[in-house]
């Protein structure tokens, strides 16, 4: 992984990247819009992040790094598995109430412009919420409060998919009750 800088001006500029990321889309934005926004020469932006693959590769490993510790301190909690789905849908909520997407949602969208190096970056992301949904799941099951039939994998795939698919149609749709629907649509499906 991209060796993220720890310097205040380089943590500004992913600020503004991340943002403009979840807000805009990776490629909506360039250097000149980061210069502009935090007031420094495109330069010294340049010195942080020699290019926009650089920047972007620091901006996701920064954003998967937050988002593990999340997930794990989520699984540390003393709470069952249903609230803890309930917890990493609330990120997706508070997301979608800021009117932005996910990160690495966003990112996937460009696929097709990124860099090998992205993808994997975002591979990653996808496989440890996938993992750490069925992991969740297989405990709810072995508590008895999510239907025995589900297969933990598909579910956490299929649950993963439905919260970035109802962020971005929430987000089209300028309306962030529309995941909060989705969300406990299914809800209904994985509680016993």
């Amino acid at each position: 992984m991209t060796q993220i800088k720890s310097n205040d001006t380089a943590n500004k500029i992913l600020d503004i990247a991340e943002h403009y990321t979840q807000t805009r889309g990776f490629n909506a934005f360039s250097y000149r819009d980061i210069q502009n926004d935090l007031g420094i020469k495109t330069p010294s932006i340049h010195y942080h992040f020699p290019t926009k693959q650089d920047l972007a590769l620091c901006m996701i490993d920064r954003y998967l790094e937050r988002y593990q510790l999340t997930l794990k301190n989520i699984e540390k909690s003393n709470i069952g598995a249903l609230k803890k789905l309930k917890k990493l849908a609330d990120i997706f909520m508070e997301t979608s109430r800021q009117n932005k997407f996910c990160v690495c949602g966003m990112l996937a969208a460009d696929i097709v412009t990124m860099p090998e190096e992205m993808s994997k970056r975002l591979d990653i992301f996808f496989k440890v919420s996938e993992e750490w949904i069925a992991r969740i799941i297989r405990k709810g099951k072995r508590d008895k409060i999510i239907c025995a039939s589900i297969k933990p994998e598909h579910a956490a795939t299929h649950f993963l998919a439905t919260l970035e698919g109802g962020l971005l149609i929430a987000r089209i749709n300028k309306r962030p009750r529309y995941l909060s629907i989705v969300i406990n649509e299914l809800f209904k499906k994985i509680a016993i």
